[in-house]
């Protein structure tokens, strides 16, 4: 809904269909037959789909996380672009695209 009320898209228009919410966690050997799947670009979408469905039913559980210093890492990687978007589109609003401080244990 913010994404639209800033392109100035109506959320509820006719050409926004739903989609409901999904997202599996994998175990640590379903995330590396994903990377080891994800790593074959030549495997076509149907046959990738359904490989990922059986990961995903097969190797549910949770997975390795990155540690907070890799989390950082990356993050820092797009602080130039986020600052860019803060500063054009949400001046009065820095913390949209700031880092989320996570409360729970990362790995």
């Amino acid at each position: 809904a913010d994404f639209c009320r800033v392109a100035k898209i109506a959320a509820d228009g006719p050409d926004m269909l739903p989609v409901a919410a999904h997202n599996v966690e994998i175990n640590a050997k379903g995330q590396e037959l994903l990377m080891i799947l994800n790593q074959n670009k030549g495997i076509p979408a149907p046959i990738r789909r359904k490989a990922v469905a059986w990961l995903e039913k097969e190797f549910n559980g949770r997975g390795l996380k990155p540690t907070p210093e890799m989390v950082q890492t990356v993050q820092a990687q797009f602080s130039q672009s986020n600052a860019w978007v803060t500063d054009t589109y949400f001046p009065k609003h820095p913390e949209y695209l700031a880092p989320a401080v996570r409360k729970d244990p990362v790995i």
